[in-house]
């Protein structure tokens, strides 16, 4: 085989695998998601006591963790796919939560601009959305992947992890976190 044929194929063989990576990436935010039976039950301090976010462009607020309210914290960004799928079905089961459980859903963008967000939601944010100040206060939460969320108790203790994006739909992912709320005081 000729150095030019040779060449040919090798750049043939890269490119195939570069479209199989893409295809494989992009499939990824497509898999089933998983069930409830994946909340991680803990039992330690949040590590902050307050939370600096901003609600809008220069709104910026502290929220306590230790308000004797309990508290879904959802790291989400909007470049992230399963982040954008699951989204808008948490924030439609936390309003549920909120009125019969008294639970905050703070969904925390680690977005580097509120444009980012604002551009998202066409303008109309929902009043669970939040950016982080500050750009690592997911990692000071053990974030590794997003999306991710974490159960905070009214005093202030991480109660629960749900590493991933969920169908919030699903009865089994509901029933997980109700368990994991009747443990909350």
């Amino acid at each position: 085989m000729s150095r030019p044929a040779r060449i040919a194929l090798v750049v043939g063989v890269l490119v195939v695998l570069q479209i199989a990576a893409i295809w494989l990436y992009r499939r990824r935010g497509q898999r089933p998601q998983p069930t409830g039976a994946s909340i991680q039950r803990i039992d330690r301090e949040a590590p902050l006591a307050e939370l600096a976010v901003e609600r809008a462009p220069g709104q910026l607020q502290n929220v306590s963790t230790r308000d004797g309210r309990p508290r879904l914290l959802h790291f989400w960004a909007t470049w992230c796919p399963p982040c954008r799928a699951e989204l808008p079905q948490l924030i439609d089961y936390s309003r549920h939560l909120a009125s019969e459980r008294g639970v905050e859903l703070l969904a925390i963008s680690v977005d580097r601009s509120w444009t980012e967000i604002d551009g998202f939601f066409a303008g109309r944010v929902p009043p669970e959305i939040v950016r982080a100040q500050s750009p690592t206060l997911h990692r000071t939460y053990g974030v590794d992947g997003l999306p991710d969320t974490y159960l905070v108790s009214g005093d202030g203790r991480l109660r629960a992890r749900i590493p991933g994006a969920r169908d919030w739909g699903r009865s089994d992912t509901r029933r997980a976190l109700q368990g994991a709320l009747d443990e909350v005081k």
